[in-house]
């Protein structure tokens, strides 16, 4: 029964062939399926388990054993787990069910119903889809309310397992109709009904009544007793009335056809392997063949096709299986399938077909072409042209509605097979024509069909309309005109003819009107060319005075540097141990306010430069490493003394940009972090982005309000303006930076939280990274460092010697370029030089240090100390292998080169 399940199950159907969308499914279902039931069979062990079991067996229902294991062991996870499962399966059973039936219902029954009932030509246009939704409704609703009232009725509060064997007993009476229509030819309809009838009546009676009339008191042995002996007596019924009735039917022509196409396909097969192997038709025959069904023309085209890739055998020698193939496809098109292969096999074997296969064949030919015909009967009635169609005899054999519409022919009056000639006078007699003799003008258009030439012509009718008239010839004779309505594509060419004309004169209007404008533009231009040369002469003279004005800071800046560099140097040569705390005091407003000259002048100087377009970036790839060890170190005891923790978390990532610039940007944003942060901590971190890095500056300062942080980037401007920490220019001259490296600047910051400032510079290549040179080893006992130092300003030697002795270092000090020649002819050379850029119009720095070293014949450690902070000159010392210290000099900088060089 369960075997006859599988098969006979109209769910199982319907999951096994008409869900199976693709061939490839099967592999899948080859061992899913075994895996299934394989899991499935596992699960019996704990159901017997939970039946033997004196707690489940005698006190719940068998359909819940499983639901109860998990029950008494208070296992509340579990119990719910095989509760949805349970409940998952059983839906997903009514519901392929239900619906496999509805589809059934409203496919086999009702459907062919409907289709017989309400058959035209134009069926093929029709949609039943909501029809047939509304089937699959109420047939859905009418199988669950059926099944409710046999549970009520006849379940007697049973095990779902009793009722589903009742329900196997019955549809097992489906496969000897099933087996034998697919594997005995005679096998007949009235065998199938007689079977059906028996086996329903035999399951009734000794299945069935049975079972109800034992009602409660039935047993599981009992039932089983009445299921098995009921299955048995009405299965045997049924196969000896399907088989006693088959035979005894006298065979019909619909039950030959029916068996041909059923039983045939295994016979078609072998008959298709011997035909490979013995042909007595000729390639001659199957010509003959394709231009009987194909006509000539079309034929030829097969055939030259086939040659193309194929060799064709003389018309008297026997075709290959590729050829009588090819040719079974040329006639599936036009014949079907089935009928074409049957053809083609009838021909390869000599033989005459069977009566039922004649009939078969023909009747899908039949149905093939009347769907073919009903397909283009639809597609002219839906055309929005006229289309009529003559033969070689010039009779009407074809046209559609929209041809009768257009030139009003009375109900009737065309007909298949009328002359031509008639329905052409008929116009003429009209007027359609238009004016002349109607018989010649008849003769006229008569002829014109009979010679076959194309014609394409625009008719004007006497109400007004248009017709557009298109003529062409059939290949077999005959003749297929088109007609098309194209009134409002005349009205509308008329009526753009007419603006056209009103557009020339318009436009002849318009053209004296603009030559006259263009007077006066050309007038307007030659004001204008004036104009303009006198701004661009203006725009030079003001370009001068900036370049004047340029020259001019860079010339004071190196005057005005010079006193605060020997400022600085005095200053940092004060031993601060020996003040008093008044003079202490006194002497760190002065280190404070030197500072905030020297940051006010290098931050003028470099917006003048900015804004002058005088620095040019050198972008290079570099580690951000670089300029961020060196900043830490820098404001790490700045930031020691104000109590604040400095952090920096950077990620050895590789940039690309100008470090210079970059450096300075970052140095502002930490210096004002630490100058404005009281208490608390600076962070410099970096962060990865998709094609940046983001270089951040947090602090836990005092914040900035969202109104101030659009004015924070202009120039002198303060958040306070009663503090005294700076000038306001430092986050002027990163935002210039920034602009001029087309780097990302951004705020985020909140009052009384704290600031974080944020730049993103693009990734490197750590490929291209310049490899540092190897520092020497520091000499930590100052008093052994030699050093020569030229200055053409005597205040900053004097200020430079100072220093020099409170580091208790040896000195030379020199004033002139001679001088220094001389000692160097008649010294050895020293550890460190220590020299000025701009030393007289003669000699600078950098040419002088180079003589020193030719004299000394040795690389001597030198540094550059100037005012000039140009970018080529950083350039051109580097590449002499020469430290670069701007003026005015911080003392601790000057030390750190002091220990690196030597």
């Amino acid at each position: 029964m369960a075997a006859a399940a599988i098969i006979c199950l109209p769910r199982q159907f319907h999951v096994t062939v008409v869900d199976n969308q693709n061939k490839r499914h099967l592999l899948t279902a080859r061992w899913a399926f075994p895996l299934y039931l394989l899991l499935t069979a596992a699960m019996i062990l704990p159901i017997a388990t939970a039946a033997i079991h004196p707690g489940i067996g005698s006190g719940y229902s068998p359909d819940s054993f499983v639901l109860a294991l998990p029950l008494i062991n208070d296992n509340s996870f579990l119990t719910t787990f095989v509760f949805i499962g349970g409940l998952s399966a059983a839906t997903a059973m009514i519901v392929v069910a239900t619906l496999t039936l509805s589809t059934m219902i409203s496919n086999d029954v009702v459907l062919p119903l409907i289709l017989r009932r309400k058959f035209k030509r134009n069926l093929i246009t029709t949609s039943y889809k909501s029809q047939i939704l509304l089937v699959r409704r109420f047939a859905i609703a009418g199988i669950l309310i059926l099944a409710y009232f046999y549970q009520q009725w006849f379940g007697h509060s049973t095990a779902l397992a009793s009722m589903g064997l009742v329900a196997f007993s019955l549809v097992t009476q489906l496969l000897p109709s099933i087996v034998g229509g697919l594997y005995w030819r005679k096998g007949h309809a009235y065998g199938v009904y007689a079977g059906l009838v028996a086996g329903f009546s035999c399951w009734v009676l000794f299945l069935m009544l049975p079972i109800l009339d034992a009602g409660a008191t039935l047993d599981s042995e009992l039932q089983q007793t009445l299921i098995t002996r009921g299955t048995l007596i009405a299965l045997f019924a049924n196969i000896g009335c399907y088989i006693s009735f088959s035979l005894g039917a006298e065979e019909r022509l619909i039950d030959k056809i029916q068996a041909a196409a059923f039983v045939n396909p295994k016979d078609q097969s072998i008959l298709s392997r011997r035909l490979n192997k013995d042909v007595k038709a000729t390639v001659y025959d199957f010509k003959i063949l394709l231009q009987t069904f194909l006509g000539i023309q079309r034929s030829q085209q097969v055939l030259a096709h086939y040659a193309l890739a194929h060799h064709l055998s003389d018309n008297n020698a026997h075709p290959d299986s590729d050829f009588i193939a090819y040719c079974e496809r040329a006639l599936t098109g036009v014949l079907g399938a089935s009928s074409a292969q049957a053809l083609i096999h009838t021909v390869s074997s000599g033989k005459r077909m069977a009566f039922e296969e004649v009939v078969n064949f023909f009747d899908e030919t039949t149905q093939a072409l009347q769907f073919n015909q009903n397909l283009l009967f639809t597609s002219l009635e839906n055309l929005s042209h006229g289309i009529s169609v003559v033969d070689k005899d010039l009779k009407l054999v074809a046209w559609n509605k929209r041809y009768g519409e257009m030139f009003g022919y009375p109900e009737g009056f065309l007909e298949v097979g009328q002359p031509i000639e008639d329905i052409i006078r008929y116009n003429a007699n009209r007027g359609e024509c238009g004016p002349g003799e109607i018989q010649r003008q008849v003769e006229k258009r008569v002829q014109h069909l009979k010679y076959g030439s194309s014609h394409h012509f625009i008719r004007h009718r006497r109400n007004g309309q248009v017709y557009e008239m298109i003529g062409n010839p059939l290949p077999d004779g005959g003749f297929v005109t088109s007609f098309s309505d194209i009134t409002k594509h005349i009205s509308t060419q008329n009526a753009l003819e007419e603006v056209n004309m009103d557009l020339e004169n318009r436009i002849e209007a318009r053209t004296q009107e603009v030559q006259t404008i263009n007077k006066d533009l050309q007038a307007q231009i030659d004001s204008r060319v004036q104009t303009e040369q006198a701004l661009t002469l203006a725009k030079r003279e003001a370009e001068q005075a900036n370049d004047s004005k340029t020259r001019f800071l860079a010339l004071a800046s190196h005057d005005i540097l010079q006193p605060l560099n020997a400022a600085r140097l005095y200053l940092a040569a004060i031993d601060e141990k020996q003040l008093d705390s008044t003079n202490q005091n006194s002497f760190e407003k002065l280190g404070d306010s030197l500072d905030s000259t020297v940051h006010l002048m290098s931050a003028l100087l470099e917006i003048a430069k900015l804004e002058q377009g005088a620095m040019t970036p050198t972008p290079r790839h570099f580690y951000i490493e670089d300029i961020l060890a060196p900043l830490q170190s820098e404001y790490a005891i700045l930031s020691s003394d104000k109590g604040l923790k400095l952090s920096v978390r950077s990620n050895q990532q590789v940039v690309h940009s100008d470090i210079t610039y970059l450096r300075r940007i970052i140095q502002n944003l930490v210096s004002n972090a630490v100058k404005y942060t009281d208490n608390g901590r600076v962070l410099i971190a970096c962060r990865n982005r998709k094609h940046n890095l983001r270089i951040e500056v947090w602090d836990t300062g005092p914040g900035i309000s969202e109104v101030e942080q659009a004015k924070i980037f202009n120039d002198f401007y303060r958040v306070e303006s009663g503090d005294n920490k700076g000038v306001g220019l430092g986050l002027g001259v990163v935002k210039r930076m920034a602009d001029l490296l087309s780097l990302p600047l951004d705020v985020h910051s909140e009052p009384n939280k704290g600031s974080r400032f944020s730049i993103e510079v693009p990734y490197g290549d750590v490929q291209f990274v310049q490899q540092k040179p190897t520092a020497n080893n520091l000499i930590e006992n100052r008093a052994a460092i030699n050093i020569v130092a030229v200055d053409d300003d005597p205040e900053n030697l004097a200020a430079m010697a100072s220093l020099l002795k409170k580091w208790q270092a040896n000195y030379t000090l020199f004033d002139n370029v001679d001088k220094v020649l001389a000692h160097a002819k008649q010294n050895s050379a020293p550890d460190v030089i220590l020299m000025d850029y701009q030393l007289g119009s003669d000699c600078d720095g950098i040419t002088l240090i180079k003589t020193l070293r030719e004299i000394w014949q040795s690389q001597v450690p030198a540094i550059l100390i100037t005012a000039v902070r140009d970018t080529e000159l950083k350039q051109e010392t580097k590449a002499a292998n020469i430290h670069y210290l701007s003026k005015p000099i911080k003392p601790g900088k000057l030390k750190a080169l002091l220990n690196h060089s030597t």
